[in-house]
């Protein structure tokens, strides 16, 4: 019975001690860690302007400001044109201290540009924003020391969900 509460106190504290608050920016950074390096992989995205395409992928992703935010390149070129870029997107990953909250900074060559909103736990992060007709988009990324899987899904009601975007690479 003593092993049964000692463990049960255990878990309890492990809990605890994940939920709570990073102290500063480094710590909050650290579950993204195994992020740090040259990924290389395949997959595809849908748009409403080019349908479906396949791609080839290279994302690098750097720690910045001491820690404090990761710098994530990701270029993507078509499977069977590889001179044609698919999609060429740069976002920058931080924890606000002040917002209490991680936010994705994201730029693609097209100009657009966002501020989203994303969780983080072990091995996982999610992102998303409402896009201009009140629709949602949210991207799913779940990773290891050594692979990299994301899918991205669009909702125009937040209840019906299509997949838009799939991804799968290897640490390099």
């Amino acid at each position: 019975m003593r092993h049964l509460i000692a463990a049960a106190f255990s878990l309890f504290a492990a809990t605890a001690a994940y939920a709570a608050e990073p102290t500063t920016p480094q710590e909050a950074m650290a579950p993204l860690k195994p992020l740090v390096g040259r990924w290389e992989g395949s997959g595809w995205m849908s748009t409403p302007a080019a349908g479906r395409q396949t791609f080839n992928s290279q994302e690098i992703v750097s720690e910045r400001v001491g820690g404090a935010a990761m710098l994530v390149e990701g270029l993507h070129k078509n499977a069977t044109s590889p001179n044609d870029v698919v999609h060429d997107a740069m976002g920058v990953i931080v924890w606000s201290p002040r917002d209490k909250a991680y936010r994705f900074r994201t730029n693609l060559s097209t100009g657009m540009y966002g501020d989203h909103p994303m969780t983080v736990e072990p091995g996982k992060f999610v992102w998303g924003m409402t896009v201009g007709n009140g629709g949602k988009v949210e991207y799913v990324t779940e990773f290891s020391a050594d692979t990299w899987h994301e899918t991205g899904r669009y909702s125009p009601d937040g209840k019906t969900w299509t997949p838009i975007f799939e991804m799968t690479l290897k640490k390099k």
